[in-house]
This record gives structure tokens, sequence and C-alpha cells, in this order.
């Protein structure tokens, strides 16, 4: 159960460590800076990221974050499935939102969920701020291969390029 807020835990973990999860230049991900990033930004935006999760405020992500992100997804999904905004989808717009996430499900998650696993270091199943800004600087200073404390555009395409193979070969 806890698995499902680790994969998400740790896709934010990703993003935060300057690994970009798209090809060509870096995409604008929100407050994600596009170009190079510092490890003071790294930190910050898993700062950032664990308090968006952190949904109870507890300082901790665990079941019940995870249960308060599940509603807010599912909220969402039937805002952005419900194109005409009546309060009802109608057969055609779940076709449409069908189509949409069509080969979606699935991509990635055994690594995430071994990410995850990782993430939370003492075992309780939960994942403290602590352990998730501390894996954020771990995945930082893997892709920042010069240690300048900067990772670069360059830097982050190539951590890309090499799970990329990775996963390719599996």
């Amino acid at each position: 159960m806890a698995t499902a807020l680790m994969i998400s835990a740790l896709g934010a973990l990703a993003l935060t460590s300057g690994i970009a999860l798209a090809a060509g230049q870096p995409h604008d991900m929100g407050d994600r800076p596009m170009g190079d990033m510092t490890r003071a930004q790294a930190v910050q935006m898993a700062n950032d990221h664990f308090d968006r999760m952190d949904a109870n405020k507890d300082g901790k992500l665990d079941r019940a974050d995870r249960a308060a992100m599940h509603a807010k997804m599912a909220a969402d999904m039937f805002d952005r499935t419900d194109a005409n905004h009546d309060g009802m989808i109608s057969r055609d717009e779940w076709n449409a939102g069908a189509a949409k996430l069509a080969g979606m499900h699935g991509r990635g998650r055994p690594m995430m969920r071994h990410m995850g696993m990782m993430a939370d270091m003492d075992g309780d199943r939960a994942i403290s701020r602590d352990e998730f800004q501390k894996r954020a600087i771990e995945h930082f200073d893997r892709v920042d291969t010069n240690h300048d404390g900067t990772v670069t555009t360059a830097e982050r395409e190539q951590a890309h390029a090499a799970m990329r193979e990775h996963s390719e070969r599996k």
C-alpha cells in the first residue's frame, strides 16, 4: 500500500535531482528551473515537493497522504475527463479519456517501486523529510558527474540517456 506513495514521492524526487524526464532541451516543470540546477535549488525543490505531498502536514509521507493524493488525483481526473463540465462523463468523454491513458499504465513502475523502498531508510513505511531530502541529494550528486555542485543540461541529458539505455536492456 505504501508503494504507491513511494512511487509518487520518488517521481517527484527524480524531478528534484535534476534528471530530465524527457529528451532534448530541459522543459519547464513548474518550479524546476530550466537549464542548470544547483545543489541548493535541488534541496529547495525537494522541500517544496515534500510540502505539497504531505497533505496532513505531519512531517512524513505515509498512507494518509497517499489516500489524500489519490482522492485529489481522482477528482482532477474526473474534471479533465468531463470535457463539458456538466458533472457527468458521457461515453464519448470516457472514450477520449481512455485513449489518452492507453499505453501509459505501468511504465517505470518497477524502478520507481525499488527507489521508493530505498527512500524509506528506516523501514517504517513512511518517508520523512530527512529521508526524502537525503535521497534527492544522493540522486543530484550522481548526476553531477564533475562534482561542481551544479547539474548542467549536458549532465542531465547524459543521465537520462543512461537510464533509457538501462531500461531498454531489461
